[in-house]
């Protein structure tokens, strides 16, 4: 049974993609980052989520924005039933809430305006506060 989940798979494709376009080896890139050969692998081939700390090394060796590895993620992934609890650990998160949460960070961090980034801060409570999920 494949376990990997779509996130660390997207990721990974990507690593691997930008890491094969700068003609670099997982053996120099892994070097580069202070990591070994198999940990790179286990990412790239989407079996291991790629840990904070080495997103933002392998942005930084790969001369790219970490925003990169999630770019062009789908934005529309079925619905998930039921609320999202905010206080739970990001592992606990299925693949669909998280390509919602990155879609939609993306989206708010494109809006250059402060005071419409306020609004959609605003809009997004209210929609959350009630009971339905849905404003009148």
């Amino acid at each position: 049974m494949d376990t990997r989940n779509f996130v660390n798979i997207r990721v990974g494709t990507r690593i691997k993609d930008r890491r094969s376009a700068q003609g670099m080896t997982v053996e120099a890139l892994a070097e580069t980052i202070g990591t070994d050969v198999g940990e790179v692998r286990h990412w790239e081939d989407g079996r291991v989520r790629v840990p904070t700390k080495y997103l933002i090394a392998l942005a930084a060796a790969l001369k790219v924005s970490p925003m990169y590895f999630f770019h062009d993620a789908p934005i529309s992934m079925p619905p998930v039933a039921g609320r999202i609890d905010v206080n739970r650990q990001c592992d606990d998160f299925t693949s669909a809430e998280s390509i919602d949460s990155l879609s939609l960070l993306r989206f708010f961090l494109m809006i250059k305006d402060e005071v419409a980034r306020q609004e959609v801060i605003k809009f997004a409570q209210a929609l959350a506060n009630n009971e339905s999920g849905v404003l009148n």
